[in-house]
C-alpha cells in the first residue's frame, strides 16, 4: 500500500525539526540537576533552583515539543495550510532564547531582569504561534472537537506564559503584587490542563487513533474534556482575581476533564486492529495512568506531589511517546514520501532504533514514581534514585529523537524492495 504523501497542508520539516531534536535535552538537564542537588526537590516548593529545573521540563522540554508539534498538527487537524509558515522559520531562536532566559533567571536566585526578558521574549514567540495558529484555524471550512482543543491549547500556553511574566513583574512593581498574589494555582492550571492537557487530549485522540488503526471512536469525549477544562480556567480565574473560593470546584470540573479523556483512550485502545501496542504507544499510555494518580494525590491534600506525578509522569511519558512517533513519520515523509512508487524506500519503523525505548520507557516510568514518592515521604535517596532513572529516561529518548531526526535511514536491500512499498504508518 503506498504511503501518505505530502499534503498542501504540510509544513517543511525544517519548521518542527529543531524543537524536536533540542526539548529532550532540557529534560536530561533537569533530571541531571535533580541526581546533582536532590535537596531541591526536599526544600521549599517556590525556591529558584527548584522553578528552574521546574520551568526546564515545562518550558525547556513539554512547551518547546508543543511549539515545534503545533505548526505541523494544526494544519492537519483544522485540515487548513499553514497561514505564515515563513514566520515560523524564526520561532525557535526566539523561543529559545526566552525559555533560556527564564531558567537562568531563577537560577540566579529570581533574577528579575533575565526573567523579565526572557518571558517578553517567549511571550513574543508564543504570541506569533497563536496568531498564525488562530489565522489557520479561522480559514479553515472544517474543523472537528481535536481541532479547537489543539487551538486552545496554543492560546492557553501564551496565557501562561503572560501570568508567569506579570507574576515576574510583580517582584519589583508593587503595585502590581496585590493583583497576582494568588494567581499561582491559575498559572499551574493554565500550564498543566489548558497547555499540555488540551493538546494531548487533541492531538492524541487523532494520533492514537491512527498510529494503532482504530475506527469507529467518536470525538464526543474530546468535547467534554475541552469544555471542562475551559469551566475549570474560568473558575481558577475567578478564584485568582475575584477572591471567590472556587479551586475545588475547579479541582472537579478537571477531574471530569480527566474522565472523559481516559475513557477516549480507553475506547480508542479497545477498538484497535493493530494488536500489539508498540513501545512509544505504551509510553504515552503509561503517561496517561499518571492522570488519576495525579488526581488522587490531589484529592486527598497531597498538591505537590500530585504536580510531581503531572509532570513526570503525565506530561513527560505522553510527550515522550508521541515525539518518538511524531519525530519518526514527519523524517519519513521529508525524505521519502516524493520517492514513494519511482524507488524502494524504508517503512516509517525503520527510522528508529527500537533498542532504545524500553530504556526510556522504564527511566521515565520509574523515574516519575520515586519522584512523586518523594513528596510524600522526604529522601535524598528517592530523589537521587528517579533523578538517576529520568536521566537514562529522558538520555536515550534523546539519542533517539536525535537518530531519527538527523541521521541516514537504513539503506534498502534490492530484495526487500518489494516488502517495502510504504503501508501507511507503521
Amino acid at each position: 500500500m503506498t504511503g501518505p504523501r505530502r499534503s498542501g497542508t504540510a509544513v517543511p520539516f525544517s519548521v518542527p525539526a529543531p524543537f524536536l531534536v533540542v526539548a529532550p535535552w532540557a529534560l536530561v538537564t533537569a533530571a541531571a540537576t535533580l541526581l546533582w542537588r536532590p535537596s531541591l526537590a526536599l526544600g521549599y516548593v517556590g525556591a529558584p533552583g527548584l522553578l528552574a529545573t521546574v520551568h526546564l521540563i515545562t518550558l525547556g522540554f513539554a512547551a518547546m515539543v508543543l511549539v515545534g508539534a503545533l505548526h505541523q498538527l494544526v494544519p492537519v487537524l483544522v485540515n487548513a495550510p499553514l497561514r505564515a509558515s515563513a514566520l515560523s522559520g524564526a520561532t525557535f531562536a526566539v523561543f529559545a532564547a526566552g525559555v533560556s532566559a527564564i531558567v537562568v533567571g531563577f537560577a540566579r536566585g529570581f533574577d528579575v531582569p533575565w526573567l523579565a526578558v526572557g518571558g517578553t521574549v517567549v511571550l513574543v514567540a508564543l504570541i506569533a504561534l497563536t496568531v498564525n495558529v488562530f489565522a489557520t484555524a479561522l480559514a479553515s471550512a472544517r474543523m472537528g472537537a481535536s481541532g479547537h482543543a489543539v487551538v486552545a491549547s496554543a492560546a492557553y500556553l501564551t496565557t501562561t506564559a503572560l501570568l508567569g511574566t506579570l507574576v515576574a513583574l510583580a517582584r519589583v512593581r508593587p503595585e502590581l503584587a496585590p493583583a497576582f498574589a494568588f494567581a499561582t494555582p491559575l498559572h499551574v492550571g493554565l500550564g498543566f490542563a489548558g497547555a499540555f492537557g488540551l493538546a494531548l487530549v487533541g492531538a492524541g485522540h487523532k494520533l492514537l487513533g491512527m498510529f494503532v488503526l482504530a475506527h469507529g471512536v467518536g470525538d464526543g469525549r474530546v468535547r467534554v474534556a475541552t469544555w471542562a477544562v475551559h469551566a475549570a480556567m474560568a473558575l481558577l480565574a475567578l478564584a485568582a482575581f475575584a477572591r471567590w473560593p472556587l479551586v475545588p470546584v475547579a479541582f472537579l470540573a478537571l477531574a471530569v476533564a480527566a474522565i472523559a479523556y481516559l475513557d477516549d483512550v480507553h475506547r480508542t485502545l479497545r477498538r484497535r486492529v493493530r494488536r500489539r501496542v508498540e513501545t512509544p504507544i505504551a509510553t504515552y499510555v503509561t503517561g496517561v495512568a499518571f492522570v488519576p494518580v495525579a488526581l488522587a494525590l490531589g484529592a486527598s491534600g497531597r498538591w505537590h506531589a500530585a504536580v510531581a506525578a503531572l509532570l513526570t509522569g503525565f506530561v513527560a511519558l505522553a510527550i515522550a511517546g508521541m515525539l518518538v512517533k511524531i519525530a519518526s513519520f514527519l523524517a519519513w515523509q521529508h525524505r521519502f514520501a516524493p520517492k514513494v512508487g519511482r524507488e524502494p524506500v524504508p517503512m516509517v519503523r525503520d527510522l528508529t532504533r527500537p533498542a532504545l525505548e524500553p530504556w526510556t520507557l522504564a527511566g521515565l516510568v520509574g523515574g516519575a514514581l520515586a519522584l512523586a514518592a518523594s513528596f510524600v515521604w522526604p529522601s535524598a535517596a528517592l530523589v537521587r534514585v528517579g533523578a538517576a532513572l529520568q536521566v537514562v529516561g529522558a538520555t536515550t529518548l534523546a539519542l533517539h529523537v536525535a537518530w531519527i531526526v538527523l541521521a541516514p535511514a537504513r539503506p534498502v536491500a534490492p530484495a526487500e524492495a518489494g516488502a517495502l512499498a510504504m503501508e501507511g504508518v507503521r
